[in-house]
């Protein structure tokens, strides 16, 4: 191992650094010749996390003093600068809320993202919990100055992630392009470059756009800006002035849109077109990746997408993220323009909303999502029934490696059971057709819902394993009961019981379901499982808190070695260690009524320290056995 050459001593290192048993950092230590290979890998990422000026001051001056620090100074490639709230600064509602953390804070777009379903993996994939999740934040202090310092002392830095809800400083700026010239810059926060506008005197108007000249400069690889529009009625009105310029930028690759409602759209129209007016044209962006956003995910982004190929290149799209909200014949009009398209993230919200509970999905938005090219790659939003997926799935089911069903929380529409989630419910039968569309599948994320363990739920997870080639796969467990109509507090009570034994999972359940679909997988080839309960958030609060303490997420994943059992790591748990509260053991709450602690009781008998134990009901295989005797 000594005599090997210091390039294939990196390539084994590249291999081994996501190994979650960490061994990178041993082989560290083993000798000098390993040292002096693994330390630019090691010390390669630095992430600056804070959440004050006095937090980025002592955060920059053990980086500058301690050893560890001028390690990083002298190896790091990448800076990430992160401004989030502290965990103490969330507001608590009572005493036994629980905040469920992440392993990590997850700041890319799963359209700019080269990976699929990696992301999902680790992040909290349940709307409900984001609130309790560190957020990034607004640096208020604005002292840039000891990361200027920072960027000044780094000397291999080769990209750098601004992720602060605040306008790209131009003291950052300036220092990156006197040190880093050849720096790659992603700015993951959204820009407003013309928000102020309206409010501004003529003679102060030019700086509410003093950030373009930064946005528009070389190096700029990911931006993420705002878009003004009017969605009172039809038709909307844009404020699309800004775009031109941003794509004028040559190594712009990956840009995320924001729509903003704003009531003086004419006068940012009005305003742009001045500006544009003194802006000298340049190469355009070719754009990788384009992301439209909204608090909804609404906004008319078929036309602005439409209207962005009259001025950057869009053939070379690899990866769009849209939803289909006004007009989805527009759509499909920009699919034919899209010929270079490998993954599509794509949101069913129509504009006119339907009525609670109608099931039927939109035949122009199945025919916009046919309209593309056959996929790599295919995340699907807001789709309702099994037969919208297939008709899909036959323009894109052959060329797909990957594929996501996500379930659609419609809080904005509804709060009933049965229609608060968008998303086909799928049986095995379904997923067994699934599995013959999509022969090539690598990454899957579907929605099932949980029956208790019981035979029709042994079945889903016993045909996702006819899927030969799948190595990653994300369930989201559906826990919550379907029925609106509860008559009497029986009803409620064996309703909330069945919704409690769907919800509880633990590393018991975690193994039964990935021995059940393994020992359906010929090939063998599935090497990581996400499970994520959700539905706690149909639920009133003491009832959904209850959901939430006994559901967990849980990641698995293969061991290299053949013939060993899986590693089952929980996901998210370091704000349950912060709080001190123990997982599987729930102390009573004194917020809770009679009633709910009655159905604990029933599941789970109370201890004498006056702690429930959660365990997880075992999966009812006994029927496969049966039919399939050894």
């Amino acid at each position: 191992m000594e005599i090997l050459p210091i390039e294939i001593k990196w390539h084994i290192c590249r291999f081994v650094k996501a190994n979650p048993f960490g061994i990178i950092a041993p082989l560290s230590l083993t000798s000098r010749a390993w040292y002096d290979a693994t330390a630019p890998i090691l010390y390669e990422t630095l992430i600056v996390r804070f959440g004050d000026s006095a937090t980025l001051q002592k955060a920059v001056f053990e980086l500058e003093e301690g050893r560890c620090g001028r390690l990083f100074l002298k190896h790091a490639r990448r800076l990430d600068i992160v401004c989030l709230w502290n965990y103490s600064e969330k507001p608590r509602r009572h005493s036994n809320m629980i905040y469920q953390g992440m392993e990590l804070v997850h700041y890319g777009l799963p359209a700019s993202e080269n990976t699929f379903l990696r992301s999902c993996l680790t992040e909290c994939l349940d709307p409900e919990l984001w609130p309790y999740i560190p957020d990034f934040r607004h640096y208020q202090e604005e002292n840039w100055q000891p990361l200027v310092s920072l960027i000044a002392h780094l000397e291999h830095l080769s990209e750098l992630n601004f992720v602060v809800k605040n306008m790209y400083p131009p003291s950052l700026h300036q220092v990156l392009r006197q040190n880093h010239p050849e720096c790659r810059l992603n700015i993951w926060t959204f820009q407003g470059v013309n928000l102020d506008t309206p409010i501004l005197p003529r003679i102060q108007r030019p700086r509410a756009y003093e950030n373009l000249d930064i946005l528009c400069s070389s190096g700029l690889h990911t931006v993420a800006m705002d878009y003004f529009m009017d969605e009172a009625g039809r038709p909307w009105v844009h404020s699309d002035e800004i775009l031109p310029i941003v794509c004028m930028t040559p190594s712009l690759k990956h840009l995320n849109i924001r729509g903003r409602s704003s009531r003086s759209v004419t006068l940012l129209k009005s305003v742009g077109k001045e500006y544009i007016a003194t802006v000298k044209p340049g190469l355009a962006a070719c754009l990788v990746s384009l992301s439209f956003t909204s608090p909804a995910r609404c906004g008319p982004w078929e036309k602005t997408l439409l209207e962005m190929a009259s001025f950057v290149d869009l053939s070379r799209l690899r990866s769009l993220d849209i939803s289909i909200h006004s007009d989805p014949v527009l759509l499909m009009r920009a699919a034919s323009i899209l010929t270079s398209l490998e993954r599509l993230f794509l949101t069913m919200a129509p504009w006119m909303v339907r009525t609670a509970g109608q099931s039927a999905d939109d035949e122009d938005m199945i025919a916009a999502a046919q309209a593309f090219n056959p996929l790599k790659y295919l995340w699907l939003r807001g789709l309702r029934r099994s037969e919208s997926l297939h008709r899909i799935l036959i323009q894109h089911g052959g060329s797909l490696r990957g594929l996501t069903i996500e379930p659609w929380d419609t809080n904005y529409q509804n709060s009933g059971l049965s229609t608060r989630y968008k998303y086909p419910l799928l049986n095995s039968h379904d997923v067994t057709e699934l599995s013959g569309s999509c022969p090539n599948l690598q990454e899957l994320r579907l929605p099932i819902k949980r029956r208790g363990g019981r035979p029709r739920e042994c079945d889903i997870y016993n045909a996702i394993g006819q899927f030969p080639q799948l190595h990653t796969l994300v369930i989201n467990l559906g826990c919550y009961h379907w029925s609106d109509c509860l008559n009497s507090q029986n009803d409620w009570a064996a309703s909330f019981r069945d919704t409690l034994i769907n919800a509880a999972t633990d590393e018991d359940l975690a193994r039964g379901i990935w021995d059940l679909i393994v020992s359906k997988q010929s090939t063998q080839s599935l090497r990581r499982l996400r499970l994520v309960p959700f539905g706690a958030a149909v639920y009133d609060e003491e009832e959904r808190d209850a959901i939430w303490e006994v559901s967990r997420s849980f990641l698995v994943t293969c061991k290299t070695c053949m013939g060993q059992p899986p590693d089952v790591m929980e996901i998210g748990t370091e704000v349950w260690d912060f709080l001190g509260l123990p997982r599987g053991e729930i102390k009573g709450s004194e917020h809770w009524s009679s009633r709910l602690k009655k159905v604990m009781d029933n599941l789970w008998p109370l201890g004498g320290d006056g702690r429930w134990r959660v365990k997880s009901f075992p999966l009812q295989v006994d029927h496969l056995i049966a039919h399939n005797p050894s």
